[in-house]
């Protein structure tokens, strides 16, 4: 696999360049300013607005960016497959008497939500925004309850009709007839394994839930990264503009020198003023997006009053891609097939209940008595199941043999759409890295080279500032689309290698577009609940009492 590495600030000694610059002004006249070469870049303190952070890009010994292994923490792995949910677990008696279900825990791999990085005004990194996430980010909460709501209807779909219990009295017009008193009891069994069936049922939307959390998860952990890079992108773009800034300002300080000395018109120096005043423009420009990329950082992890700090480079590689082996990787892993193949499973389970539906269920009454006036007792028994003359329950059965076919078909349906925005991601990434190469073997070098023989040339005479801005111009071009090209390769790889789950604010529920609302089957399995829950009340039979 062939990598590409590009160090953008060992590409850019723009400290030479205006170390030429400045020479080939120093001899025009004695009185001139003869500014010192920078050889070494000056602090970097961003001056924003009051709620701007101050950027001073660290050094790193090596690239912290490495993938996160399970080793470190397992929850941050973003590139791996994704971990597959754990099978439901039949919950306990006491969950199962009580109906009291404890709601799964949230991922707590995170910090608090002011928690910060070990040294105050450290730089923050991947790993430790990641963190954050996954500890506060709201979407991930709506996610987990899901789970609890599918295990509390787990619950209730499998426990039988409660007994009933009734008290009798008769009272005959004359009181040397009859007086009876006695008690009814009734209970109703569901045959044919229907509440197994119901919570086979709730066992595949168990299974749904699960995987709509880790797709939840990869969406804020590959959100998260998304916007790294668009940090990590506009602390760049502040230092390139940061460095034209200090040789425009030089030039135009070597532009005043020159007019004071009679060599250049006034034209020059108003030139180099314009310029330095496009390129301060420029800067604050370039400071508003950092701003509004750390607030938009602060409101993805859930902490929109965390402390704005830099962040740590992010200088990893671009690689190349395989469209069939990264194809491969994302119809094993993507927690967006398992999903749908467990609502496959739901349509599967939900068709099974609906055809022993028919199956009549047994009620038994009994009814005790005892007639006060003629001194004895008696025992009436009935036993009644309803016939399924007239509703088989075809049109359920049918209902629930189209949402199976509907479910097989959204199945096709998510990998078609997974493919094509894999082939998507890959001609965006693939144009944006060719796009990198260019700028950085052929045009950057180029710009830095035309500045250089502008200054030389402007020196001797051969040519006006206005030549000299031009140059400085193609420079910043330059310099700012390589960082917008590094920025977009590197978050297209994050799509690819994030199995294309973005939407780190958006609910489970919704994500992209991929997905499907689905319901079907939950409302069919809440309605054979509200049969079941009827049951006991309209098969109840008073006649038993004559």
């Amino acid at each position: 696999m062939r990598q590409i590495s590009l160090k953008f600030r060992h590409a850019l000694p723009l400290g030479a360049i205006m170390a030429s610059l400045s020479a080939s002004c120093a001899h025009v006249d004695n009185h001139a300013p003869s500014p010192q070469v920078e050889t070494k870049r000056r602090d970097r303190s961003v001056q924003p607005a009051a709620a701007t952070p101050v950027i001073n890009r660290p050094k790193a010994e090596e690239s912290p960016f490495r993938t996160i292994s399970h080793e470190d923490d397992p929850s941050l792995v973003v590139t791996a497959q994704a971990t597959a949910p754990p099978a439901p677990l039949p919950l306990s008696s006491a969950e199962e008497t009580t109906g009291r279900v404890t709601l799964p825990p949230l991922p707590t791999t995170g910090a608090s939500a002011q928690e910060s990085p070990e040294a105050p005004g450290a730089a923050y990194t991947l790993a430790e925004l990641q963190s954050l996430a996954l500890a506060n980010n709201p979407t991930l909460a709506i996610a987990s309850a899901e789970i609890g709501k599918e295990r509390g209807l787990w619950t209730q779909v499998g426990l039988g009709p409660n007994p009933t219990l009734g008290y009798l009295r008769s009272d005959a017009t004359k009181s040397s007839e009859a007086q009876t008193n006695g008690i009814l009891v009734q209970q109703t069994f569901i045959t044919a394994n229907k509440l197994e069936l119901n919570r086979a049922t709730e066992a595949s939307g168990i299974r749904d839930a699960q995987w709509q959390l880790e797709s939840q998860r990869l969406r804020v952990l590959n959100d998260v990264r998304l916007r790294y890079i668009e940090l990590s992108a506009a602390q760049e773009r502040i230092d390139a503009v940061e460095d034209l800034l200090a040789l425009a300002e030089k030039n135009r300080d070597a532009a005043e020198s020159l007019f004071t000395a009679q060599q250049v018109a006034e034209t020059d120096v108003l030139q180099a003023t314009i310029a330095l005043n496009n390129f301060q423009l420029a800067l604050q420009n370039a400071r508003l997006d950092y701003e509004a990329a750390w607030r938009r950082m602060a409101v993805l992890v859930g902490c929109p009053n965390l402390v704005p700090r830099p962040v740590v480079p992010f200088d990893e590689d671009l690689p190349t891609f395989d469209f069939e082996s990264e194809w491969q990787r994302l119809a094993a892993s993507s927690p967006q097939i398992h999903s749908v193949e467990a609502q496959i499973g739901i349509a599967k389970a939900e068709l099974a209940r609906q055809q022993v539906q028919p199956i009549p269920d047994v009620t038994v009454q009994l009814v005790g008595e005892f007639d006060n006036v003629g001194d004895f007792a008696s025992l009436n028994s009935l036993i009644a199941i309803p016939l399924p003359i007239v509703d088989r329950n075809q049109g359920a059965i049918h209902n629930a043999h189209q949402e199976l076919v509907r479910a097989c078909k959204e199945l096709e349906r998510v990998k078609l759409v997974l493919r094509d925005q894999l082939a998507a991601s890959l001609r965006d990434y693939a144009q944006a890295r060719n796009e990198v190469e260019i700028l950085s073997e052929r045009i950057l070098p180029a710009a830095m080279k035309n500045v250089e023989l502008t200054a030389k040339a402007y020196e001797i005479g051969e040519f006006d500032f206005a030549r000299v801005s031009a140059s400085q111009s193609a420079l910043q071009d330059a310099q700012l689309r390589l960082v917008e090209a590094q920025s977009k390769a590197r978050q297209f790889s994050v799509a690819i290698t994030g199995l294309q789950l973005t939407g780190g604010l958006n609910p489970a529920s919704i994500g992209t577009a991929i997905q499907d609302s689905g319901g079907g089957q939950r409302r069919a399995v809440q309605a054979a609940l509200d049969q079941t829950r009827n049951g006991n009340l309209n098969t109840f039979a008073p006649g038993a009492l004559d």
